[in-house]
C-alpha cells in the first residue's frame, strides 16, 4: 500500500511536469507560428482502466500449451 502512495505520488509529479511542458511548447508554438503536434494524455488517476498503450494479444501455437 506504501509503494502504491509513492506511485501516485509520482505520477502526479511527472503529470504536473509534463502539463508545464506542454504549455511551454504551445506558448512557444503560438509566439513562432511553428504548428506543434502535443497529444492529449488521459489521466491514468481518474480513468485507470484506460491504458495509455495499445493492447496487443497474446498468442501461442498448440504445441506450446502441454496440460
Amino acid at each position: 500500500n506504501a509503494e502504491n502512495n509513492v506511485l501516485k505520488a509520482q505520477i502526479a509529479e511527472l503529470t504536473e511536469r509534463l502539463d508545464s511542458l506542454n504549455s511551454l511548447t504551445r506558448f512557444w508554438a503560438d509566439t513562432t507560428g511553428l504548428p506543434v503536434d502535443i497529444p492529449e494524455i488521459p489521466d491514468t488517476l481518474l480513468e485507470p482502466w484506460q491504458l495509455p498503450c495499445s493492447i496487443q494479444p497474446i498468442t501461442a501455437a498448440s504445441d506450446t500449451l502441454q496440460f
